[in-house]
């Protein structure tokens, strides 16, 4: 995949949203009521690079959707949480689980 020196050697866990953050932040409403969001490829790719690291890595969204499942059908070794709203103590398991300190 190339050189992965950008990433910074102390990182264990990394943690992030989910819409606004893959996405555009942009929800597209058919008429039939479905909804769709498009996903940025080089996202993906960053998923991909953290984990070749051997880096833990979560999703942690306010919200439910189709595509954080496409994600973690893609990625079973991610973490992901959707229709969170307390993000900060799902972040406090996390640093527990990994048993990271919030610097790493």
């Amino acid at each position: 995949m190339g050189n992965n020196s950008f990433l910074p050697k102390n990182i264990q866990l990394v943690v992030c949203d989910f819409d606004g953050i893959f996405t555009d932040g942009k929800l597209e409403v058919f008429s039939d009521g479905t909804t769709s969001k498009k996903l940025d490829y080089k996202d993906i790719m960053g998923i991909a690079i953290v984990v070749q690291r051997d880096i833990n890595f979560a999703i942690i969204s306010g919200e439910k959707s189709k595509a954080i499942d496409i994600m973690k059908e893609k990625f079973p070794m991610i973490d992901t949480f959707q229709n969170e709203r307390n993000k900060i103590n799902v972040l406090k398991g996390l640093i527990d689980k990994y048993n990271v300190s919030p610097q790493n």
